[in-house]
């Protein structure tokens, strides 16, 4: 393992010292095939920047617990903003 830095690491910079960069170029890029391979026509063409929101809202969901996860992170009265703001519902 490398040695520690002197500067304190953001959460962010511990995601990738343990998945990389280039997991999320793969996981882009595969997705990105997989859409144009599925419908052709209508291909989905996501960002790094988008497969790295995903991510984010995929470990956010993790940390909490409703009995039906799919709309209470987007309903007015139990909105977690970090998430419904990031990505839309569907």
């Amino acid at each position: 393992l490398p040695s520690p830095p002197d500067e304190e690491l953001t959460p962010v910079d511990y995601f990738f010292s343990m998945f990389g960069h280039e997991s999320i170029q793969l996981l882009t890029q595969q997705s990105n095939l997989y859409s144009v391979q599925s419908n052709p026509d209508k291909p989905l063409r996501v960002s790094l920047q988008e497969m790295q929101q995903f991510i984010g809202v995929l470990i956010m969901t993790g940390i909490y617990s409703f009995p039906r996860q799919r709309f209470f992170f987007w309903a007015n009265d139990t909105r977690v903003d970090s998430i419904a703001s990031t990505m839309s519902r569907d």
